[in-house]
């Protein structure tokens, strides 16, 4: 049988602890929680992440878990129909299924112990029932010496003669007594048979529960088995030797659906080595018949009604789990990527450099394609890898708005300047109070291709985590992040702890991050390049060369008229994410506040951290002229 590593740890408190570790492997950060009495309690991650730290200590002998739970639904890396079979990538797979298997032989363990208990009782029931039974014998005794005694008793009649009578009355009287005594002891009897009844059916359930627990547990110790042997062996490799390598998948060729693929050097044919399971329809009628696991997938909002919908494939990351952290080059070639679990090392393990002499720290996002429509007040949000149902690629990916590229890069972390040039980079404090314009020319220092953020970059950012969370409420679903006080600028690099990963709804007055995108909302607002509005007109360029304030015309397209709007809810947005009406909520809706008033105006993202519940993901401001600066705002990189 495997070893089954521990995952979790339960500890006592003192009333003045504080911080507990961690003693178990895991996948994500994210996967760590902590209860106190039963109840999940908030905290942060300490002494290198090897530590949970809660704000209160729990009191003292109050019972505190820190444990494991590893997302059972979605792999870490799901492979597309030819993509590489990348080997890291198979036996991180192979890592997740290992610690759901740990998990619910832990949780079988539990189960045991619960059913241990009920044994228990059951023996305890037939305990009393035993003590039952021996004093219905001692009731049963005691009536058959009370009727020797009667017997006794007429023997005497027959040698006293005068006190004969008297004897019969008190044989009879005794025999009377006897015979009360017997009645009890037959309801005593009674009570104790229904007794061992009902301690028999316990004890059968008992067992039965015992029996379905050891299964799971026999099943759980047969997947870690499984896959330790697979760890074992190693994950396979594709060779020219190996040609053709056998394999079992369900594809799509010639408009047909087929199954059972026995050879991957072979050109599809029916026969032997296929097997055909739909035959004469073409791959959209086919698809209707199965569920439909990848592909294209939108949002349905009506902003009237706030209700959401899910539309199409049921695997809602298929674009978002490739998005990853690297140090890119000047020329924006790619040095090297960063771990997928720790941005403090390179993937093969190593340590990386994040102060910039590698490179800026971005977050690579590749190209895909999506399509909005506007019925009435239902919006509709698709995006998908290939160009089908009239999907186009998005504006990100269109450099100076014609040529396609296939990724584009945006800011890991809130640019700093150094030595006069933007950067991304790790552990130092972000640069605010200088104008977009100045912003623009130290980002522009870097190289060609290199801006500070507009507004399709950002778009494209939004539009993923909307697809993903389903939800505008970014604070609720990855924390309200840096959103109270007056300590604007955090120093960069807090996410590295989960690398690619994305924070939780616990992650509030401090740092967050959507898939390697550090505080990309709260702490500060960042400048909006390509965007300005005039009387609460917005004009947007995807023109990089064209980026310059106060440009209303050329390569600048003219949106919808936005509200006047001060620290104001937005209810109504353009399928561009601006608002076009006020009178939502921090629950309900955007969710986010919008500022917008006349005259010549440059556009803000995010909020800062002195904004409350009014900044996150879809956070506005057009209220400010050219020249305005302050220390609540800076920007950030963006190269393609």
């Amino acid at each position: 049988m495997a070893i089954i590593q521990d995952v979790y740890r339960m500890y006592v408190g003192d009333g003045v602890t504080t911080e507990f570790p961690i003693v178990f492997s895991l996948m994500r950060y994210a996967d760590v929680l902590v209860e106190v009495e039963g109840s999940p309690e908030p905290f942060t991650f300490s002494q290198g992440s090897n530590f949970v730290r809660l704000a209160v200590a729990p009191a003292d002998g109050a019972e505190v878990v820190v444990y494991r739970n590893t997302d059972a639904r979605n792999l870490v890396h799901a492979f597309q129909a030819g993509s590489p079979l990348v080997p890291r990538y198979l036996d991180e797979n192979f890592r997740q299924v290992l610690y759901v298997a740990q998990e619910v032989v832990t949780t079988s363990e539990k189960t045991l112990v619960t059913v241990d208990a009920a044994l228990q009782t059951a023996q305890d029931a037939l305990d009393v029932t035993t003590g039952y039974e021996v004093g219905i014998q001692q009731a049963v005794d005691a009536a058959i010496d009370a009727t020797d005694a009667a017997n006794a008793a007429m023997v005497a009649v027959n040698t006293v003669v005068d006190t004969a009578n008297q004897a019969a009355v008190d044989a009879g009287n005794a025999l009377s007594t006897a015979l009360g005594i017997a009645d009890t002891a037959d309801t005593a009897l009674n009570i104790a048979t229904a007794a061992e009844a009902d301690a028999s059916v316990a004890l059968s359930t008992a067992l039965g529960i015992a029996d379905t627990a050891a299964a799971a547990e026999f099943k759980a110790d047969a997947a870690v088995s499984s896959v330790s042997e697979l760890r074992i062996q190693g994950a396979a490799s594709w060779t020219a030797e190996d040609a053709p390598y056998p394999i079992k998948a369900q594809v799509y060729h010639n408009g047909k659906q087929w199954l059972a693929l026995r050879a991957n050097s072979v050109e599809p044919v029916e026969g032997d080595d296929w097997s055909e399971l739909v035959s004469q329809k073409v791959v959209t009628d086919a698809l209707a018949d199965f569920d439909i696991r990848t592909g294209p997938y939108g949002l349905r909002w009506n902003q009237e009604t706030d209700i959401y919908k899910e539309l199409g494939a049921t695997v809602r990351t298929q674009i978002q789990s490739k998005m990853r952290r690297c140090v890119l080059n000047s020329d924006g070639t790619v040095n090297y990527y960063l771990d997928p679990f720790d941005s403090t090392k390179k993937e093969d393990g190593s340590p990386a450099i994040l102060g910039g002499t590698d490179g800026n720290v971005m977050v690579e996002i590749p190209k895909f394609y999506y399509k909005h429509s506007l019925n009435g007040n239902v919006h509709e949000w698709w995006i998908g890898e290939e160009a089908v149902d009239g999907m186009q690629v998005h504006p990100y990916f269109l450099k100076d708005g014609v040529t396609e590229v296939d990724f584009a890069y945006y800011r890991a972390y809130e640019g700093s300047m150094q030595a006069g040039v933007l950067k991304s980079i790790s552990g130092v404090t972000p640069t605010r109070s200088i104008t977009r314009a100045a912003f623009r020319t130290a980002a522009r220092l870097n190289g060609p291709g290199w801006n500070i953020a507009h507004l399709h970059g950002i778009n494209a950012v939004r539009l993923l985590y909307l697809l993903e969370y389903n939800s505008f409420d970014s604070q609720s679903k990855l924390g309200a992040g840096n959103h109270t006080g007056s300590d604007h600028g955090m120093l960069t690099g807090q996410s590295n702890v989960i690398g690619n990963d994305s924070s939780g709804p616990l992650n509030n007055n401090t740092w967050m991050s959507y898939r390697g995108v550090e505080n990309f909302y709260a702490d500060i607002w960042e400048f909006i390049d390509g965007f300005n509005v005039n009387n609460r007109v917005p004009v947007v360029s995807n023109v990089e060369a064209d980026f310059a304030d106060a440009v209303y015309s050329g390569s600048y397209i003219e949106g919808t008229v936005m509200p006047s709007a001060s620290t104001s809810w937005i209810q109504k947005i353009t399928g561009d994410f601006l608002p076009t009406q006020v009178g939502g909520s921090s629950a309900t809706y955007v969710t986010d506040a919008c500022w917008a008033t006349t005259g010549e105006r440059l556009c803000l993202h995010g909020g800062a951290a002195d904004h409350g519940l009014s900044a996150g993901a879809f956070a506005l401001s057009a209220d400010n002229a050219f020249s305005y600066v302050l220390a609540n705002v800076g920007a950030g990189l963006s190269f393609r």
